[in-house]
């Protein structure tokens, strides 16, 4: 009798095993990358990146403005593979592109494609000046910032390793945000 019931504990947990052994196997496999958030500066100007007059509206330009503790200004960086994430603003909940075709080319504001695989990415590269470049995966040009007028707008543009297109990246905690 208590072979038999050591046989059927066998059975009930052994399916219990292979599932937990399952589980870690396939997290052995991947690194795990958390979601962080960042306000991101540019080098040449000191200003932070955000979405124009921080609006929500889709097309809406990146431009710089100065530094402060806002949810416009902060951005979430999600895992998208080594050292690519796509950005979500904490504001808007949405991201940016390059939009067109050229030497420089503007970044507009889109929403966040709900597939992660659709997403627009950016790849990180930390410089020796601990600054980063940061380029679109797409069309592999660089974030520039070029002054336009009485503003300072974001657009992409082969990569010339010039201050402006140089970012520090601020780690921020999102719960410490206004506006």
């Amino acid at each position: 009798m208590t072979e038999l019931m050591n046989m059927r504990r066998l059975l009930l947990t052994l399916p219990i095993a292979v599932l937990v052994a399952a589980v870690l196997a396939g997290q052995a496999g991947s690194v795990s990358q958390t979601v962080e958030s960042y306000q991101i500066r540019n080098q040449k100007f000191g200003q932070l990146l955000r979405p124009e007059d921080a609006s929500s509206a889709d097309g809406t330009r990146l431009v710089l403005y100065p530094a402060q503790m806002w949810k416009c200004m902060t951005w979430k960086r999600l895992p998208a593979g080594s050292s690519t994430f796509a950005l979500q603003n904490h504001l808007t909940s949405k991201t940016f592109s390059a939009q067109g075709d050229g030497q420089q080319v503007s970044v507009l504001q889109i929403p966040v494609a709900a597939n992660a695989s659709a997403r627009q990415t950016w790849r990180f590269v930390k410089l020796q000046d601990s600054t980063y470049q940061i380029i679109d995966t797409g069309s592999g040009k660089a974030l520039t910032a070029v002054a336009s007028g009485s503003s300072t707008i974001v657009v992409v543009a082969p990569w010339q390793d010039k201050p402006e297109q140089h970012w520090e990246l601020i780690l921020t905690d999102p719960r410490k945000l206004t506006m």
